[in-house]
């Protein structure tokens, strides 16, 4: 009997830790996304990061929506601040990470 109680109490447990991690996703899926903390360091702090992680850096930064292909979202950008585009995209989007973050 002593057996039974505990595996029935552990089975409780268990349904209430999944009840408890189903509503914690559901709550959740609703929300609304949280824009991330960025960062004021210079773009050399960031060294080795990749270009779709700059380029959506800069569009969260100017609050733009970060969807879309990164041709379009560094020229949403350099509109968004007034820059002419010039060089490749690598160059314009660190010239956005300047303007942005020093």
């Amino acid at each position: 009997e002593a057996q039974a109680a505990k595996e029935a109490a552990e089975a409780a447990d268990a349904m209430a830790q999944a009840k408890a991690m189903r509503l914690e996703r559901e709550a959740t899926a609703h929300a609304p996304p949280t824009a991330p903390v960025l960062s004021a360091a210079p773009v050399r702090a960031v060294a080795g990061e990749s270009l779709p992680a700059k380029v959506h850096r800069v569009c969260a930064a100017l609050e733009l929506p970060g969807d879309g292909g990164l041709v379009r979202l560094v020229r949403e950008a350099n509109a968004a601040l007034g820059i002419e585009p010039t060089g490749n995209l690598v160059q314009q989007t660190d010239r956005l990470l300047i303007t942005l973050f020093g």
